[in-house]
């Protein structure tokens, strides 16, 4: 019997220890300013807890696709912390068509595929939403996911 209540005591103390060092789903917020048509579109960033405070941010178009009034782009965006606490990159998929929402010009998802230091483990997934404040020269976004550092 005590051997049954030290296993049990065992498992029950290793059930929590795991479970304190779980990451939980953070809900998170990135506002960035976009600037267009000097280069590839680069700019700044503030975000909200886990993700550092600020930093600038830089695209690389992947492809375009689409026509008419319907089209798509994917894009890799890297974020560059200001703190030097690391860098982190997600693949942005836009939209363009008669679904997007009326207070956007684009939207879509994205998600996390890479990240260096302390984000190095990053994990997470949205949607966002472009407003474009001068055509052809400057956005503003927000990006709203669930971000998991491990």
């Amino acid at each position: 019997m005590r051997r049954i209540l030290v296993v049990i005591a065992t498992t029950v103390a290793l059930a929590a220890a795991s479970g304190a060092s779980a990451a939980v789903p953070t809900q998170a917020t990135i506002t960035t300013t976009v600037v267009f048509g000097q280069g590839p579109p680069h700019g700044t960033f503030s975000a909200t807890a886990p993700l550092c405070a600020s930093g600038t941010i830089a695209d690389q178009l992947i492809t375009v696709g689409g026509g008419g009034e319907s089209f798509s782009f994917i894009v890799s965006r890297t974020f560059t912390c200001s703190d030097n606490s690391g860098t982190f990159t997600l693949l942005l998929v836009l939209h363009g068509n008669a679904s997007t929402p009326a207070s956007c010009q684009l939207a879509g998802q994205f998600s996390v595929v890479a990240g260096t230091r302390s984000f190095a483990t990053l994990s997470g997934h949205g949607d966002f939403c472009l407003t474009v404040i001068v055509p052809g020269q400057l956005g503003n976004e927000t990006l709203s996911g669930t971000f998991q550092l491990p």
